[in-house]
């Protein structure tokens, strides 16, 4: 969807289920990832296959994925190994986290201004790490269940579907929370931020709710 010329396009080909993860490299291109079933395909606007990206040897399926849109560099989730996988954008994988970072594996993904950020169910937490230093901090604590992270512009959006409840953070400090039902939201299951907008993808509602944050 491209909200400048209110257009829409259908990519084929690409298979979606409940589980499946997107995220959109800098030269436009989608990145399409399926917990348990198939690698990570990314293709060009017109739906054409442009490349897959297999997990390292002894990994499971890749179950979310987050872009560098500098780079290029691909930051993808082993779920099943606990690891998240550095993967230049024409060449091999190392592995970047293990899962000893949080306590368990990271159950989502996403990057923002050099940092790249995990949710994990066991530590109940949010950690920025910087892979070129090698630091983290803990953005988030007290969580119940992180189902879904999205970050951009300084902001961070975290949906914890146990408590129902959407959070925002600014540069890494505490800046508003909402229930599901305050929003009007049935049952949310992915969320995005760019160019100031939240936008949630509510399942059960069967709808792209889009919200307006704060400066």
């Amino acid at each position: 969807y491209d909200p400048g010329v209110v257009a829409m396009s259908v990519g084929p080909g690409a298979l979606v289920t409940p589980q499946t993860r997107l995220a959109f490299g800098p030269d436009g291109s989608i990145y399409v990832a399926n917990r348990g079933s198939a690698p990570v395909r990314r293709y060009d606007r017109d739906g054409r296959l442009l490349q897959e990206i297999v997990p390292y040897p002894g990994g499971a399926a890749y179950g979310d994925i987050a872009i560098d849109g500098v780079n290029g560099m691909v930051y993808a989730l082993d779920q099943g190994m606990g690891r998240v996988e550095e993967v230049h954008p024409l060449g091999r994988s190392a592995t970047l986290l293990a899962e000893d970072l949080m306590h368990g594996p990271p159950t989502a993904i996403a990057w923002d201004d050099r940092r790249l950020y995990l949710a994990g169910v066991h530590c109940g937490c949010v950690v920025a790490v910087s892979p070129l230093e090698r630091t983290r901090t803990i953005v988030a604590q007290g969580l119940r269940r992180p189902a879904a992270i999205a970050a951009g512009d300084g902001w961070l959006a975290v949906l914890d579907t146990a408590e129902r409840k959407l959070s925002l953070f600014r540069h890494g400090l505490p800046y508003a929370d909402a229930t599901v039902e305050s929003l009007r939201l049935i049952d949310p299951q992915g969320i995005a931020l760019s160019g100031g907008l939240l936008y949630v993808a509510d399942a059960a509602g069967r709808r792209v709710a889009v919200f307006r944050i704060g400066k």
